[in-house]
C-alpha cells in the first residue's frame, strides 16, 4: 500500500473537523517548524458555524481590510490572533507530514489550496463572470426545453473546441497556451460561466467563449431550421462568491456554484434584454502591473485572439462597437433599481461546418443594434440577424 499523500491526509482531517456541513472553512494557513527542527509543518484551518458565517466574514473584512478574500491562505499565527478577538472564530491545527510550507513548492501549495477549496466558500473581488440565457424557454414544452439546453451546450462545445485549436497552435509555435479552465453553474434556462484562472487573461477567455457561442447560434438560426434557439448574454467583472458543489453525497468534485453582487447584476440587466442581445457591464479590473482594464480592453483582446487561424479577409472584417456609441444603456430592473451597461454589437469572422461538414468562411453579426427609427428616450433594438457567406 502506498503511503498517504499530503492531499489525502488533509482531506481526512478536514472531513472529520467539518462534520455534516455544520462548519465551514473560512481560511487556511500554516507555520513552519523552527530552523533545524525535524517536526512537520503545523497546518491550521479557520472555521465557523454556517449560522455565524455572515458575522464572521464582516469581522474578518474589518480586521484584514477590504481586500480579504475568504477561503484563501493567511498565516497560522494571524489566525490564532483573530480567534482571540472573536469567539465565533475557531482555529484547528495539526501536523501535515510531507508538506514543506514553501511557496516555491507550487505543486504542494496547489494541492493544499485545491483540497481546502472543497470545504470553503471563496470571495473574489474582481472575477469575470458571464450569464447566458435561452429566450422564450418557459413558453415551450419540456422536450423542447431539453432540446434547447442541448443546443446551447453544443454551441458552447463548438466555441470551446475553436479556442482549444487556437491554444494548441500557440503551444506548437512556442507561445503560451490559453487559460481555458471554464466553470459553469446552471440557472435552469442558461448558465453562469467563469474561468478558474484568475486575472485579465482568464476573463478575456470568457468573453472569447461568449463571442464564439453567439456566432455559432446566429449561424444556426440563419440555416433552415424549425426551432433554432436564441440566447441573450451579459458579462461583467465584479465581486463573486464561489462555493464547491460536492453534491448530496459530499463525494462529487469539480463543480462549483457562483453567487454574489456580480451575478445579481447580470441577472438584473439581462432581465430586460431582448433575444440576441449582448450586454457588458461598466467595470475596471486591475492588473499585477498596476494598470486598469475596462470593457474595451478585454473585448478588443478577445476579438483579436479570435482572428488567429482565420483567413486575412475574415480578420479584416471582424469588428465590434458599443451601440449607442461610447455611452451606456440604462436598465431599470423589476425592483425599480437602475443599472448601466454597454450594448455590444459587431461582426465576427468564423469558420463553421455546413452541410457535408465542410468548413465555410462566415461573417456573423452578433449582438442587437439600436433601431434607428426610434428616439433615444424609447430605445428599441433590431432583432434581424446578419450572416454573410464569404
Amino acid at each position: 500500500m502506498s503511503p498517504p499523500t499530503v492531499a489525502s491526509i488533509l482531506e481526512e482531517r478536514l472531513s472529520a473537523l467539518l462534520e455534516y456541513g455544520k462548519w465551514v472553512l473560512v481560511a487556511y494557513g500554516w507555520q513552519k517548524p523552527a530552523y533545524g527542527s525535524s517536526d512537520s509543518v503545523t497546518f491550521g484551518v479557520m472555521t465557523c458555524s454556517i449560522d455565524e458565517f455572515p458575522q464572521v466574514i464582516d469581522f474578518l473584512t474589518r480586521e484584514l481590510d477590504y481586500d480579504f478574500n475568504f477561503g484563501r491562505s493567511i498565516p497560522l499565527p494571524q489566525m490564532q490572533d483573530l480567534k482571540n478577538k472573536y469567539s465565533a472564530v475557531r482555529v484547528w491545527d495539526f501536523p501535515l507530514p510531507g508538506f514543506s510550507g514553501s511557496f516555491d513548492d507550487k505543486h504542494g501549495v496547489r494541492l493544499v489550496r485545491d483540497t481546502c477549496a472543497k470545504y470553503a466558500a471563496t470571495r473574489w473581488l474582481e472575477r469575470g463572470v458571464a450569464l447566458v440565457d435561452i429566450t422564450g424557454f418557459t413558453q415551450v414544452g419540456p422536450t423542447r426545453q431539453l432540446a434547447s439546453i442541448m443546443s446551447l451546450n453544443k454551441a458552447l462545445n463548438t466555441a470551446y473546441a475553436r479556442l482549444r485549436r487556437i491554444s494548441k497552435a500557440r503551444e506548437e509555435s512556442g507561445q503560451q497556451s490559453l487559460a481555458l479552465n471554464f466553470q459553469r453553474s446552471t440557472t435552469g434556462d442558461g448558465y453562469y460561466i467563469w474561468n478558474d484562472t484568475w486575472g485579465g487573461h482568464g476573463d478575456t477567455m470568457v468573453l472569447a467563449l461568449l463571442l464564439l457561442t453567439l456566432s455559432v447560434l446566429e449561424h444556426r438560426r440563419s440555416e433552415a431550421r424549425e426551432h433554432p434557439i436564441r440566447i441573450k448574454a451579459a458579462f461583467t467583472v465584479g465581486e463573486v462568491f464561489c462555493l464547491a458543489d460536492r453534491g448530496v453525497t459530499w463525494n462529487d468534485e469539480g463543480s462549483q456554484i457562483a453567487v454574489g453582487p456580480a451575478t445579481n447584476y447580470l441577472a438584473r440587466i439581462l432581465g430586460k434584454a431582448v433575444s440576441g442581445q449582448f450586454l457588458v457591464g461598466q467595470f475596471s479590473r486591475s492588473t499585477p502591473e498596476g494598470f486598469a482594464l475596462g470593457p474595451s480592453d478585454l473585448l478588443g483582446t478577445a476579438a483579436a485572439l479570435l482572428g488567429e487561424l482565420l483567413p486575412p479577409d475574415l480578420v479584416a472584417q471582424t469588428e465590434w462597437h458599443f451601440d449607442p456609441p461610447g455611452t451606456t444603456v440604462r436598465v431599470v430592473d423589476k425592483h425599480g433599481d437602475a443599472h448601466h451597461c454597454y450594448n455590444v454589437v459587431g461582426h465576427l469572422g468564423n469558420m463553421l461546418p455546413t452541410a457535408g461538414s465542410q468548413l465555410q468562411k462566415l461573417l456573423v453579426r452578433f449582438g442587437v443594434p439600436l433601431d434607428p427609427s426610434q428616439s433615444i428616450e424609447t430605445l428599441r433594438f433590431v432583432q434581424d440577424g446578419d450572416v454573410r457567406p464569404l
